[in-house]
């Protein structure tokens, strides 16, 4: 089936497009079968770069970047990249139209259902044991991150549920690999 697009995408793609991010084609946030995802709404020739993102509107941390002026150097050295990216992500939803990145912001999903989000009786009613362990772990995990970005994270701490939204949000669309200044093609 086609995809269903989002109408609202609209502002997203006018902003990328006057901040620098270039378009291989027209393109929308659109929905495959309840999947959120990115379409395009013509045919692009084989070897078309479909999107090319501004480092700077790209949200990122490196091993070596300090910790930012609004974040517990402690926390923030300590942390994971993904758990920098989650806090560097609830810092830009903060700020709210002031952010820079506000209309990406706008787009993540509000909420999750991923396994993380369910409870035990609906894992257990998958009677699959590693998916379970998995999830616990998990649960575990996060349960940790959250008591230390409390305890070390001041009055500032988001919420649990504010914190798992953007730990969701982070590794549902982000990737870690080693970092060059060179391109990808240079580094193939």
């Amino acid at each position: 089936r086609p995809p269903t697009m989002a109408a609202s995408s609209a502002p997203l793609f006018r902003w990328g497009e006057a901040n620098g991010v270039e378009y291989g084609g027209s393109l929308g946030v659109a929905e495959f079968d309840g999947i959120r995802g990115v379409a395009a709404e013509e045919t692009l020739s084989a070897g078309t770069r479909v999107l090319a993102v501004p480092a700077p509107l790209a949200l990122q941390v490196t091993t070596e970047q300090p910790a930012p002026k609004w974040a517990n150097k402690e926390l923030w050295r300590s942390s994971t990249w993904y758990v920098r990216l989650a806090l560097r992500l609830l810092h830009e939803k903060s700020q709210g139209a002031a952010s820079e990145l506000a209309p990406w912001v706008e787009q993540l999903p509000k909420s999750f259902d991923t396994p993380f989000f369910w409870t035990d009786d609906e894992l257990a009613a998958l009677r699959y044991r590693p998916l379970q362990d998995s999830v616990e772990k998990q649960k575990k995990e996060w349960a940790a991150v959250a008591l230390k970005v409390r305890q070390q994270g001041g009055g500032a701490a988001p919420s649990d549920e504010q914190l798992f939204w953007a730990l969701s949000c982070v590794r549902s669309r982000a990737f870690s690999g080693p970092w060059s200044r060179g391109s990808i093609k240079a580094s193939a």
